[in-house]
């Protein structure tokens, strides 16, 4: 049987790349990867029990939701952060929330550096500056999926 965390991979992969682009993240994709990542559990013999994988979700959306109540993350970001946990499941929640916390800073950097040197040749004071965090959920969920350090 193919390995079917390539499919998370890409959908993480192309979240990263709309988010880059647009600053938008599909419902669908955060859709799909819940509901393929439940499925996965179920079907793979190494992965974890769907229960593993709900219960894992579940734990991001009530999480997710306080930080998107006080604007510390997007929407869009918590809705892609559930579909990934659904993915992984208890066991590797805490390398995806590593790894995308770490992952966050080196993004949150780049992007000012990045909008710091737009500004001194374009000069848009006052703007606030959004980071593409699904860039950062997606190194933190492909890392994840593929390297389990604290297993």
């Amino acid at each position: 049987m193919a390995d079917c965390r390539v499919f998370a991979a890409g959908l993480l992969l192309a979240a990263a790349g709309l988010d880059i682009r647009s600053r938008r993240v599909p419902n669908l994709v955060s859709i799909l990867l819940l509901a393929t990542g439940l499925v996965a559990d179920w079907l793979r013999p190494d992965g974890p029990s769907p229960a593993a994988g709900l219960l894992a979700a579940t734990i991001v959306l009530v999480v997710g939701f306080g930080l998107f109540q006080t604007g510390m993350l997007g929407g869009a970001d918590v809705k892609l952060m559930v579909g990934t946990a659904a993915w992984l499941g208890l066991p590797r929640l805490g390398t995806l929330l590593l790894g995308t916390a770490l992952a966050g800073g080196v993004v949150s950097l780049a992007t000012l550096a990045f909008a710091g040197l737009c500004r001194r040749s374009a000069s848009a004071p006052g703007k606030s500056i959004e980071v593409p965090y699904a860039v950062a959920i997606a190194i933190g969920g492909i890392g994840a999926l593929y390297f389990k350090p604290f297993e």
